[in-house]
């Protein structure tokens, strides 16, 4: 079965300075892609990429992106606008950056709708949102409906930002860190409501996130950024449990556990974008790095059946 989303070797930044790097990907329906990385390692602008959001002045240097075995770059505004939206949606990490602090929850809905269906009445955007607020365990539908968002906590909001993006029951989710902004508890809630979404609509994911446990928790598979390429990319179980890369092996180290003695921080700072020479990016962090490191092509090697590392040294992981 063909790819619902192929991401073929796109490099995006901002002012010409490029942040995401030869980035290869593809992702199935239903598929749960987790990216995992260290803040400021480009998750975030890979998003708006895909995307294509340019509000932030984002801009796709090379490379293409296909959704459906459509390229995105030769369709108009007009086309891409109804496949945002309708076929592919977006999960902020704030609430606020995705809805409108002047109007009602259920007039954003309404628009919503009417935005990618045309004349749509008021029982039916509500019969709609119902059945998604019903999805993620939210009652009182028409209290949240003519609530505005300042009237909601910040997990309430989350949730109805959830619902917002599920309401046309896309085909694909961005989700960029929709839990970072949530205390422990509620974190577990929404990401457990969205596993329920993503089963019950049939609908792939890409989840961004800093946080292991979040992507451990609702990836297939997971790819590893560092200074804005994917230096390794494989199913869960094997990122968790047979990490190839010195990058991933460090960030796993970093996780605590119970019972297993303080975490290992990883030395050092992630390189900045406008200075990041040829050769391997991680080259000055890594504890196995030889001269051979600084002038290494960034091939990828797949060492197992679709895992795939970024790293010259085959030996540390052969």
């Amino acid at each position: 079965m063909a790819p619902l989303l192929q991401v073929e070797n796109l490099s995006a930044g901002y002012g010409g300075v490029k942040i995401v790097r030869d980035v290869v990907f593809n992702l199935h329906e239903n598929e749960v892609l987790g990216i995992v990385g260290e803040s400021g390692c480009g998750k975030s602008t890979m998003v708006k990429a895909i995307a294509r959001l340019k509000g932030m002045n984002t801009e796709i240097l090379s490379g293409n992106i296909r959704f459906k075995g459509q390229d995105l770059s030769t369709l108009s505004k007009e086309k891409r606008r109804k496949i945002m939206g309708e076929d592919m949606a977006i999960i902020f990490q704030n609430p606020e950056a995705s809805l409108n602090p002047s109007r009602k929850i259920g007039h954003q809905f309404l628009e919503t709708m009417q935005n990618h269906r045309g004349a749509v009445r008021w029982s039916e955007m509500r019969d709609n949102a119902a059945e998604i607020f019903n999805k993620i365990g939210l009652d009182e539908v028409d209290r949240i409906l003519d609530a505005y968002p300042f009237q909601l906590s910040g997990g309430m909001a989350q949730r109805v930002a959830v619902a917002l993006a599920m309401l046309l029951k896309p085909k694909l989710i961005l989700a960029d860190e929709p839990t970072s902004a949530l205390d422990t508890t509620v974190q577990k809630q929404v990401v457990e409501e969205m596993l329920a979404l993503k089963k019950s609509l049939n609908t792939a994911m890409i989840v961004i996130s800093h946080n292991m446990g979040v992507v451990g928790k609702m990836a297939d598979t997971i790819a590893v950024m560092y200074g804005g390429r994917i230096v390794e990319i494989g199913c869960k179980e094997q990122i968790l449990n047979a990490p190839a890369h010195p990058y991933t092996k460090a960030l796993l180290s970093a996780v605590p556990k119970l019972g297993a003695g303080l975490p290992v921080g990883l030395k050092g700072r992630p390189p900045h974008f406008s200075c990041i020479k040829e050769g391997c990016g991680f080259y000055d962090r890594c504890i196995y790095c030889t001269e051979k490191c600084a002038s290494y092509n960034n091939v990828a090697c797949e060492i197992r059946k679709d895992h795939w590392v970024l790293c010259g040294r085959k030996e540390i992981y052969a």
